[in-house]
């Protein structure tokens, strides 16, 4: 995720800068929705990267 930030902001091919707190509000809730749904899309596939890895998560007494 830091990857694909850092080439987005690297990229600067966009030559109109929007601020996020100008756009409307149902703008800004579309973009954190969107936001956090990619995160935990990201968040699923690293946890199932790690139990190919490492074969299962285990917290305490409870696997997840």
């Amino acid at each position: 995720m830091i990857k694909k930030i850092s080439k987005f902001l690297k990229r600067g091919s966009n030559k109109s800068k929007t601020d996020f707190f100008s756009l409307s509000s149902g703008e800004q809730k579309k973009i954190i929705n969107k936001a956090a749904r990619d995160a935990n899309i990201e968040q699923s596939n690293l946890i199932k990267s790690y139990e190919n890895k490492f074969g299962g998560l285990k917290t305490g007494n409870h696997k997840i």
